[in-house]
């Protein structure tokens, strides 16, 4: 892991896309290592947020341990931050191992000895349960394989901050359950946006919620009940 300490800071922002309003003076904050899940309905601006955090959506005024994330290019923000998008699969027949291998920013798991990519690429792929899929072509796996194959690219990145967008969404119960094990039991800070209540219960330190593109509030989870949580969606 990078020294990043996992500091996220983001000042109030105003986001609109293709002249849309999607986020309306929203602001964030999490402390190294929290568990911070984002929760709100489908169309709330979860994603989009996700989004200005992780730097996809360039805006003034977010640092990660008072970096501006802004100006740093791609490599600095691959060493201080992973990203766990939904639903990500190359339309080519590359192998497991092979798309895993690239959260190290390396051309493939073929390098050899001990320590080397493909011993840590099957060291992870072993973590999350599909070291028997390591050669298998990307193309030819299920949603909730892909999954795994995508948290395990996260895991061998071994940033400082994770940012998932709902994980647990194409796995069985014990595999959703697995899922948040392995992307919060770590020392980095993770950011989930999320729709699990029962894993927000479960895992998180602080909840940020958002309803049309604003946050209605943003709290440790000791502060907040099954009640609280659920009024976000009514």
């Amino acid at each position: 892991m990078s020294n990043f300490s996992g500091n996220i800071e983001l000042q109030p922002t105003t986001v609109a896309l293709s002249g849309r309003t999607i986020l309306t003076d929203v602001s964030f904050k999490a402390g190294a290592g929290d568990v911070h899940c984002v929760i709100g309905p489908n169309g709330s601006g979860k994603s989009t947020l996700l989004r200005v955090l992780t730097g996809d959506i360039p805006v003034d005024g977010l640092t990660y341990d008072n970096f501006e994330v802004k100006t740093l290019n791609t490599a600095l923000r691959a060493k201080y931050r992973s990203v766990m998008r939904a639903n990500v699969r190359p339309d080519f027949s590359y192998s497991v191992s092979d798309v895993v291998s690239w959260s190290l920013l390396t051309n493939s798991a073929d390098s050899l000895g001990p320590g080397s990519t493909k011993d840590r690429v099957l060291d992870v792929l072993t973590q999350v349960g599909i070291a028997d899929l390591a050669e298998r072509p990307v193309t030819q796996l299920s949603t909730g394989q892909l999954t795994k194959v995508n948290i395990a690219a996260v895991l061998l990145q071994n940033a400082s901050i994770i940012f998932a967008d709902e994980p647990e969404a194409a796995l069985d119960p014990v595999a959703r359950v697995e899922a948040w094990q392995l992307l919060t039991s770590g020392t980095a800070t993770a950011v989930i946006a999320t729709h699990s209540l029962d894993l927000v219960l479960e895992f998180a330190t602080h909840v940020t919620a958002i309803k049309d593109g604003c946050i209605l509030y943003s709290r440790p989870i000791g502060e907040l009940s099954m009640n609280e949580l659920k009024s976000v969606y009514l």
